[in-house]
């Protein structure tokens, strides 16, 4: 069915607020925090590794195929809030004491590079965007689940109380510090990939683009490497807990139970990053036919 321009923009507007508030993309973000902190452990790792893909599924599955002409007349403007959420997420990130608040700062930042690279129209693109789906599924939600691993066993998430981990808690610090190198894209992690196909999908189409996301990379290691090192080495002491003294409550390193659950998830960190070639060959096909049909 043939839709005339004004009304299949109009529908994909309203399709787009929709799925923008899913994601949630930049300006319609303001949700996410408070969502993650109010929500008990299970409830954010489902929420970042399954509810958010609904938005950019939404764009992938309806969007795009359903309203070509649409989605390329707005993809510039979506392109520019996805780079604002990319850099602001970052920022706010950095700027947190509260672990599960700066995780989930740095998922707005890392679903920005998701929705940028949906609506870039080239090959790397979409599929960086899609395989970046699956590794903030798996990455972010990793991240969430040492943020409940160890405030089950303190009892707070302030990291001014913190600076201890590596010592008290060493596989807890070890596991985090695999999980911090995939958040931020090292080379045989699964964020790499992603990442580097997305810088890719960018420089082809929009060259500019590289230097903000380059921004957006840089800041990313900034605050990942800076949470890991107030949580483990730096002793910087708080109100009432943590710093050089220690833990104030009695903790205890990983479990089984929880042991399991963490390399469940470093699993698919090194599958990805180092065997990427059959995830992105489970979705070629489908891409080639989105790319066909949009640029038709």
């Amino acid at each position: 069915m043939h839709y005339a321009f004004p009304f299949q923009a109009f529908v994909f507007v309203l399709f787009f607020i929709v799925f923008a508030i899913k994601v949630p993309m930049f300006p319609f973000h303001t949700w996410l925090p408070d969502a993650h902190v109010e929500a008990p452990t299970a409830g954010s790792i489902i929420l970042a590794g399954v509810l958010l893909k609904m938005g950019t599924y939404g764009f992938l599955r309806f969007s795009l195929p359903m309203f070509p002409e649409a989605s390329r007349f707005f993809s510039t403007p979506i392109i520019i809030l996805s780079v604002i959420a990319i850099i602001y997420g970052a920022f706010l990130a950095y700027a947190q004491d509260d672990m599960k608040r700066l995780v989930a700062y740095s998922s707005i930042s890392h679903m920005g590079y998701i929705t940028l690279a949906l609506f870039l129209f080239n090959k790397r693109g979409i599929e960086g965007g899609m395989l970046q789906m699956f590794n903030h599924g798996i990455t972010t939600s990793a991240l969430f689940l040492c943020v409940g691993i160890i405030y089950e066993r303190t009892h707070t998430r302030d990291l001014r109380r913190y600076g201890w981990a590596a010592k008290y808690v060493p596989f807890y610090a070890f596991f985090l510090f695999i999980l911090t190198l995939a958040s931020v894209g090292f080379p045989t992690t699964n964020g790499f990939m992603g990442e580097l196909l997305v810088l890719l999908g960018a420089y082809e189409n929009y060259r500019p683009l590289v230097f903000f996301l380059a921004i957006g990379i840089l800041t990313g290691v900034a605050y990942m490497v800076w949470m890991f090192l107030r949580l483990s080495f730096v002793p910087l002491g708080g109100p009432s807990g943590g710093g050089e003294e220690g833990p104030r409550h009695k903790v205890w390193d990983l479990n089984f139970r929880e042991t399991v659950a963490v390399l469940a998830f470093i699993a698919f960190v090194f599958l990805v990053g180092l065997r990427p070639a059959p995830f992105l060959a489970i979705m070629n096909e489908s891409v080639n036919h989105l790319l066909s049909r949009v640029a038709g």
